[in-house]
C-alpha cells in the first residue's frame, strides 16, 4: 500500500500570487477533481481581527484568497468560504478579518449561524452519537480545510481535525467540551473528512493559543489529502509528537491515517528541517497573580473546559496590566474543593461550571459543562474591567447590521430562525467601545 503524501511548500510571507501558485501546484499534484465542482473551504477565525494580534491566530485572509483563486483556476464551479464566530454573529468574523474584499469574484461567504442545519448520525461513535451540522458542508462536492497551525489550551494543537469544531453551532460545540473533547473531535471527523488540507504555517502560533498565541515564522504551507497524516507532519513541525495528541492517536487507531513519519511520504523531505519547538500553553490557574485567588477541585478541573476558559480570559488582563496591576478576582471551579474562605467577597467571585454548583451562592455563577464562553466573559469583564479588543467598530457594526437585516428578511418571509447565540447585545458593544475610547482620549484606566 502506498504511503499518503504530505506536501510542504516554502513560503516565507503572505504574497497572494505566490500562495495562489503554490495552491495550484498542490491541486495538480494531488489530482483533486475540482473542475465543475462546488467546493466548501473552512478557514479558522477564532479571534477575528485584521490587526497584528491575529497573525498567529487566524487563517490569513490572503492565504484564503490565494487558495480560492487556485480552485477557480482549476475550474471550480463555485467556491464557498464558511466560518462561524465566537464573538457576535458570523458576519462579524468575516468583516473583522478583512477577508470580504478579497473574496469578491473568487468565493461566496457562508455565515454559519445563518446556514440551514441537519442532524447526522456518527458511525462507531466514541462519545457523541449525533451532530447538528451545516447542510452546506454535507452538500458540497469537495471539502477543503485551511487551518492555522498553532498550539491550543484545550486540544494541545489546532490543526485540520480541530478546525472542524468551528462548523458546529454553540450548543453542539460545547457538548463534551471537557475531558471528552478529543473523542468528540474524532467523532466529528467521521461525519465528513476534508478532501484536502492546506495548512497556514507561514506564521504559526505558540504560547497561550488559541486566542493569545504569539507569532513564530515557519514559512511553510503543509498540504495533503489524508488529514491525519497532514496533522501528524504539522505536529512534528511545531515540536509535538503526534501520539501526544489524543484525537490524532484515536483516529490513527481507527485506521484513518498514519501518524509515524516513516509511514508518510513528505515532499520535499528536507523542508522538515524548518521545524521549531513551539512554546506550549500554560493551563495552571495557581500563582497567576497575588490578586487572583483560585479555589480548584482536586479531582475534576478540566483544562479542556472551565480551567482553559478561565486561563484564556485572565491571560489577556495579565498581559495588559501585569501580575500586580490586575484587579482582584476569585474563581471557584471543579470538585471536590477542600475549603472556600467564609470572608470571600461575592462581588469579585466567579463560580464556574456545574461541578461548582454547591458554591453558586458564593459569587456570580455561570452554569454548564462546558459553560458558555461569552457568559464567562461577561463576569470576568465586570470584575476586571473592559478589555481592549483589536476589532474595528465599523467592522463589528457591519457584521451586526448585516445579520439583523438577514433575520428581519427571514421573519418577514415567514421563515424559521435559529436561536441567537454567541451575540453580545449591540448596545453593550457600543458601551464597551465608548469606555475604551474614553480611556484612550483621557488616559483613564479601564
Amino acid at each position: 500500500m502506498s504511503k499518503p503524501l504530505v506536501i510542504l511548500r516554502d513560503q516565507p510571507d503572505y504574497q497572494f500570487g505566490k500562495i495562489q501558485e503554490h495552491a495550484s501546484a498542490i491541486l495538480a499534484r494531488t489530482r483533486l477533481p475540482v473542475k465543475g465542482r462546488r467546493v466548501l473551504v473552512k478557514p479558522s477565525f477564532v479571534y477575528p481581527t485584521r490587526e497584528a494580534p491575529g497573525l498567529p491566530v487566524i487563517t490569513s485572509p490572503i492565504f484564503i484568497a490565494g487558495v480560492a483563486a487556485a480552485l477557480r483556476d482549476h475550474g471550480a464551479k463555485e467556491v464557498l468560504v464558511a466560518e462561524s464566530s465566537v464573538i457576535g454573529p458570523s458576519r462579524v468574523s468575516f468583516y473583522s478579518t478583512g477577508v470580504m474584499p478579497l473574496l469578491r469574484r473568487l468565493a461566496t461567504p457562508v455565515f454559519l449561524d445563518e446556514a440551514e442545519t441537519v442532524e447526522v448520525q456518527v458511525p462507531a461513535p466514541l462519545v457523541q452519537e449525533r451532530f447538528t451540522v451545516p447542510k452546506v458542508w454535507l452538500d458540497a462536492d469537495l471539502f477543503v480545510s485551511l487551518p492555522k497551525i498553532k498550539v491550543n489550551l484545550f486540544a494541545g494543537v489546532t490543526l485540520s481535525i480541530k478546525n472542524n469544531l468551528g462548523l458546529l453551532r454553540q450548543k453542539d460545540r460545547l457538548l463534551y467540551h471537557d475531558h471528552r473533547l478529543h473523542q468528540k473531535l474524532a467523532d466529528l471527523f467521521k461525519v465528513r473528512r476534508p478532501d484536502l488540507v492546506m495548512s497556514d504555517c507561514i506564521v504559526a502560533g505558540e504560547g497561550q493559543g488559541p486566542l493569545l498565541a504569539d507569532p513564530v515564522p515557519l514559512g511553510l504551507i503543509v498540504a495533503g489529502t489524508n488529514p491525519v497524516a497532514v496533522d501528524a507532519v504539522s505536529c512534528r513541525l511545531i515540536g509535538y509528537a503526534p501520539a501526544e495528541v489524543e484525537h490524532l492517536r484515536l483516529l490513527h487507531q481507527a485506521g484513518f491515517g498514519p501518524i509515524d513519519l516513516e509511514e508518510i511520504e513528505v515532499e520535499p523531505e528536507e523542508l522538515l528541517s524548518k521545524a521549531k519547538v513551539l512554546r506550549r500553553p500554560e493551563v495552571s490557574l495557581q500563582d497567576l497573580s497575588p490578586r487572583v485567588r483560585v479555589f480548584e477541585g482536586t479531582e475534576i478541573s478540566c483544562p479542556w473546559g472551565c480551567k482553559g476558559l478561565v486561563r484564556g480570559a485572565v491571560d489577556a488582563y495579565l498581559a495588559r496590566y501585569g501580575r500586580e496591576g490586575i484587579r482582584p478576582l476569585n474563581v471557584i471551579l471543579g470538585k471536590p474543593i477542600a475549603q472556600v474562605p467564609e470572608d470571600l467577597d461575592p462581588n469579585i467571585t466567579l463560580v464556574l461550571g456545574d461541578c461548582a454548583l454547591p458554591y453558586r451562592g458564593r459569587g456570580e455563577f455561570v452554569p454548564g459543562c462546558c459553560p458558555v464562553p461569552l457568559e464567562i466573559g461577561y463576569v470576568v469583564r465586570r470584575i476586571l474591567g473592559p478589555m481592549k479588543v483589536a476589532m474595528r467598530l465599523s467592522d463589528v457594526m457591519a457584521g451586526y447590521t448585516g445579520h439583523n437585516l438577514w433575520r428581519l428578511r427571514r421573519r418577514l418571509a415567514g421563515k424559521s430562525l435559529a436561536p441567537v447565540e454567541n451575540h453580545v447585545p449591540f448596545l453593550r458593544v457600543l458601551q464597551e467601545y465608548a469606555v475604551l475610547v474614553r480611556e484612550k482620549l483621557f488616559g483613564q484606566k479601564s
